[in-house]
């Protein structure tokens, strides 16, 4: 398990481990001459932002088929405002800075212009209602984000909620993608809370293996696994073990559980099987695990994929077993 979990564990070890060998010079404390002050939340603040949303979100609503002079003079009297508020606000209010660029932002968006991302204020943000989904989808990635993300997802009434899981979903990626794996969590977490299913299931134990609690994620997979509704749920969820296991150097259990979910007539296991077996220099035992799903039609046709490189002379470089296969 060590081993397993060093390399998350040793970006933070490393100046505990080292640090006669790789000195580095403190940095002076310099004193600021101004502190700055935290933004208040004035009720006239309140009442001009939450009327700026509301006039952007009927903007932002129309039918682009049914936008005339009307909807032009809404959109230029939101960006008049935000010109004049931008003018008049104090330069170190970063709560209000922030939601000039915001209304910025997605005064962009609706005119169609290119984008992009906003920097978070360096307090937190004292949201306001519609703000979490207007930020979740202006902000940089980062902790700000995925708050306002989290928030957003609370709002289960809202009429593009599907919008918000698909960029929920997109966004979880990212921030694995760029090694935030407890953000990436956080997303999955709530993601499978609001709409459980296999492919949920997959996203939250890959970023929960990530994070280095892969015996919680396997609990976890057991028990969906004891309630599938049918087969091919069961299948999904075996074949989700399966990669964990190959994720946490278990290839034993995981040949087992993606044999099971072969076994409930699962493509995706033939692929992970055949290309196990050309990892190990088996191409008769990866055409014998592919065959019987070559001549089936399929989207991914990635069976036959495996098939073909079976079929390939020695000395053919096999496919890594580490590359995802979705």
């Amino acid at each position: 398990m060590l081993a397993r979990s060093l390399p998350l564990a040793l970006p933070l070890a490393l100046p505990l481990a080292f640090p006669l060998a790789f000195p580095v010079a403190l940095p002076l404390a310099v004193p600021l001459t101004q502190a700055r002050a935290p933004s208040v939340l004035t009720p006239e603040k309140v009442a001009f932002w939450e009327t700026t949303w509301a006039k952007l979100e009927k903007v932002d609503s129309t039918e682009p088929r049914t936008r005339g002079e009307g909807w032009d003079r809404q959109v230029s009297a939101l960006t008049q405002a935000r010109v004049d508020r931008r003018a008049n606000m104090p330069q170190d209010d970063d709560q209000e800075m922030f939601r000039a660029a915001l209304l910025k932002w997605h005064l962009d968006r609706i005119r169609g212009e290119r984008l992009r991302p906003i920097d978070a204020p360096s307090e937190p943000v004292v949201w306001l209602s519609r703000e979490p989904w207007l930020s979740a989808r202006a902000l940089a990635a980062g902790s700000a984000r995925t708050e306002a993300m989290l928030l957003a997802l609370r709002e289960t009434a809202a009429g593009d909620f599907s919008a918000r899981l698909a960029l929920a979903a997109a966004q979880t990626e990212e921030e694995l993608a760029a090694g935030q794996v407890d953000l990436a969590a956080a997303l999955a977490r709530q993601l499978d809370a609001l709409a459980s299913d296999p492919v949920s299931a997959r996203r939250l134990a890959w970023c929960e293996v990530q994070a280095g609690r892969s015996e919680q994620t396997v609990q976890d997979l057991a028990r969906r696994l004891a309630t599938a509704r049918d087969e091919i749920e069961e299948a999904h969820y075996s074949l989700t073990l399966a990669r964990v296991g190959l994720a946490t150097g278990d290839e034993l259990g995981a040949r087992a559980a993606a044999g099971a979910a072969l076994v409930l007539g699962s493509p995706d296991a033939a692929v992970l099987l055949g290309r196990l077996a050309l990892a190990r220099g088996e191409p008769d035992t990866a055409r014998a695990v592919a065959r019987p799903w070559v001549d089936r039609r399929a989207e991914r046709d990635y069976p036959g994929a495996v098939w073909s490189l079976a079929l390939l002379p020695p000395g053919f470089p096999p496919p890594s077993p580490g590359s995802p296969v979705r």
